[in-house]
């Protein structure tokens, strides 16, 4: 019988853990529940590079591989982004509402969603190679070299919880107890958000899009009363259990296939969360009743 590669397993993990995380920053920073790397549009700033990516290597005829091109773009925006004056990004946070930029990111993701669809029908149309299976994160394409990349930032997001929990759990609490403790609110915001868009690009041009579990992951687990009552405990250790649950759940699609096909890791977890998420939110509901 064979075995699923053990840097397969791992890179699952990592992959969990950085979803888990960023949705988890995201609502926190947001103070909102139904924020998350999707609803802020982060997924359609990352699919939106590969897509441009592709563009290039197909037309221009750039010989490069497509997760290489596709990183440079993003690594180029994200830089531009932190060298952004933060002046004017405090002027930005303070006229944009949460809400907002919800709408926003989800208009914008859908915007990418119906190009990356035209795209893709005119591609296949004149026979041109293109990334189909984007929107459907898995790990059934890999490189063993992934997994030093994927490791050396797992140690960078331990190094920023260590350094920036305490800060978040204070800002959690309000943000006139966050500025009694010294916190520059907004540097920390920013800090947060752009770790959630990185961690969320980066898996994106890996392995695809893994929808909306950003959002659900860290609904399903802030139902144990470990991670809801201590922000701090769901930021620093939570994400290891999402990444153990996604490792699982892509070694059983590895090898419990349909037909002799396997099924997309992101699809699936996407599906049996949305149905877990669902149920916990009528549960609730009847609690409150």
């Amino acid at each position: 019988m064979e075995y699923i590669d053990l840097t397969r397993f791992l890179l699952a993990f990592f992959c969990g853990y950085f979803i888990c995380l960023s949705g988890t920053l995201t609502q926190l920073i947001s103070n909102n529940p139904l924020a998350s790397p999707s609803t802020l549009g982060m997924d359609g700033f990352a699919v939106l590079f590969v897509i441009i990516s592709q563009l290039i290597i197909t037309f221009v005829g750039v010989e490069t591989d497509l997760i290489g091109l596709s990183m440079r773009f993003f690594l180029l925006f994200f830089v531009l982004l932190i060298i952004f004056p933060s002046k004017k990004t405090r002027e930005v946070w303070d006229i944009l509402e949460i809400r907002n930029i919800i709408i926003l990111g989800i208009t914008f993701n859908l915007f990418v969603g119906a190009v990356f669809t035209i795209l893709q029908f005119l591609f296949l149309a004149y026979n041109f190679e293109f990334p189909t299976g984007l929107w459907f994160g898995s790990l059934k394409i890999y490189t063993d070299s992934a997994i030093y990349i994927f490791a050396l930032l797992f140690v960078f997001v331990k190094f920023f919880l260590f350094t920036q929990s305490q800060k978040l759990q204070f800002l959690n609490l309000g943000r006139s107890f966050a500025t009694s403790m010294g916190v520059d609110i907004v540097k920390t915001q920013k800090g947060a958000l752009l770790l959630s868009l990185f961690l969320t690009g980066f898996v994106i041009n890996f392995f695809g899009v893994f929808s909306f579990l950003g959002l659900i992951l860290p609904h399903i687990l802030r139902r144990l009363k470990w991670f809801r009552i201590d922000m701090r405990k769901e930021i620093m250790y939570a994400p290891y259990l999402a990444g153990a649950l996604i490792a699982l759940l892509d070694w059983a699609c590895y090898y419990f296939t349909v037909n002799g096909a396997e099924l997309p890791v992101g699809m699936v977890s996407g599906i049996l969360g949305s149905f877990l998420l669902i149920g916990l939110s009528i549960k609730s509901g009847f609690r409150r009743a």
